[in-house]
């Protein structure tokens, strides 16, 4: 009975590694915003060691309890699980195509107003990196981090900058709509990027760094 006790404790430990884990991996980019980016590996580091201790944890209580493996077993496979699960699952990328699926239309009626003028007014600030423009409070949404999307021209192309991820200077991600249909490149929004993929004609996902 005692041995139940240990194993299913491990077991319930385990679980919450998973949770926690599989927690902060769909909601990373919100808690980045929130928790800014110096807190938010603090607390990825965290979780880190809780899923180590639960490792090792069941590890430890399989081989004490080798008589009972069937209870030791159940503790060790979730934690397996949560391994593979971090290692193979493409979180950033599934919730990206989400989040671009479900704001898709209200995004591009932006794009249709401001390409028709209807947000000069809303213009807060126009220099190199863009002109910042302020969305409507119940469009804040669509661009996190304050509701500011940013318009670039190049040339005979006009860019439309929706934040996913709006962290310093030149660090951030988002959703880029292009009216040539061509990629963002370096420069572009001061930007210099090391990831930009095609989403749909016109639009891309793209992240800049320092």
């Amino acid at each position: 009975m005692q041995g139940f006790k240990v194993a299913s404790r491990a077991l319930t430990l385990a679980l919450c590694a998973l949770s926690a884990t599989i927690l902060v991996s769909l909601f990373r980019w919100t808690l980045v915003e929130y928790l800014t980016p110096f807190l938010e590996p603090i607390l990825e580091f965290g979780i880190g060691i809780f899923f180590l201790v639960s490792l090792v944890w069941s590890v430890v209580q399989l081989i004490r309890k080798r008589s009972e493996i069937a209870i030791g077993i159940p503790p060790l496979t979730v934690n397996i699980a949560t391994a593979l699960i971090v290692i193979f699952v493409p979180f950033t990328a599934l919730t990206t195509n989400l989040n671009f699926r479900l704001h898709f239309t209200a995004r591009s009626n932006v794009v249709a107003d401001v390409l028709s003028g209807n947000y000069e007014s809303q213009i807060q600030n126009a220099g190199g990196r863009g002109d910042l423009i302020a969305l409507p409070s119940r469009l804040s949404y669509l661009s996190s981090s304050g509701g500011e999307i940013v318009r670039f021209r190049r040339q005979s192309d006009t860019l439309i900058l929706f934040f996913d991820y709006r962290g310093i200077l030149d660090s951030f991600s988002g959703f880029v709509y292009s009216t040539d249909d061509l990629p963002p490149k370096t420069g572009d929004f001061g930007g210099e990027f090391f990831e930009v993929d095609r989403l749909r004609k016109n639009w891309f996902w793209v992240s800049s760094r320092n």
